[in-house]
């Protein structure tokens, strides 16, 4: 789990093994990294859709903000969307996005480009508009992001771990290599 300091940089605030990706492993793994954390709960989990992951932190986390990675979400467009369709609408799509101020602004505009490409009935999109609360910035912005709205961070350092650890490694060979690693962020 990364997290960020006061000055803007990503720092490691904890790692486990899971053996699977279950709701109870990351109820587990979440409820052992609150006896580690002094203040409290984080304020924001920014992560992609996995639905366990999800109920976990609901479980471990209940007044945290579970915030859905934006990227991982409109990079999908170019692929759930027909092609015509997300070429032509694509910019509309990014100004309801990224150019509202308030949630009433935000449907509006989404509905006005939904409506004008034929889309009111398309699932995923239907999907997204009931998950928005979770991933339109209009809607998070009462909650602290750290100025974040993807995963990238912790894209950025499963990269540059990878570099440094294999499932070949024994459980010493790990901690040997991710603590050079984590002495080089």
């Amino acid at each position: 789990m990364l997290g960020v300091n006061n000055h803007g940089q990503t720092i490691v605030l904890a790692c486990a093994f899971l053996s699977k990706e279950t709701t109870e492993s990351f109820v587990w793994m979440f409820e052992e990294l609150k006896k580690a954390m002094p203040g409290g709960e984080p304020k924001t989990i920014i992560t992609d859709q996995d639905a366990a992951m999800a109920r976990a932190i609901s479980i471990a986390f209940p007044t945290t903000f579970h915030q859905l990675c934006i990227w991982h979400i409109t990079s999908k467009f170019s692929v759930k969307l027909p092609h015509s369709t997300y070429k032509e609408y694509w910019r509309e799509f990014q100004k309801a996005i990224w150019d509202t101020d308030n949630k009433d602004e935000f449907d509006a505009k989404r509905n006005i480009v939904v409506t004008k490409a034929g889309l009111t009935d398309h699932p995923w999109l239907s999907s997204m508009f009931d998950l928005r609360e979770s991933w339109v910035p209009a809607y998070a912005r009462q909650f602290f992001t750290a100025g974040m709205s993807s995963s990238q961070r912790a894209e950025g350092s499963h990269g540059f771990f990878k570099q440094y650890i294999s499932r070949r490694n024994s459980l010493m060979d790990f901690i040997i290599r991710f603590e050079r690693a984590r002495r080089c962020i």
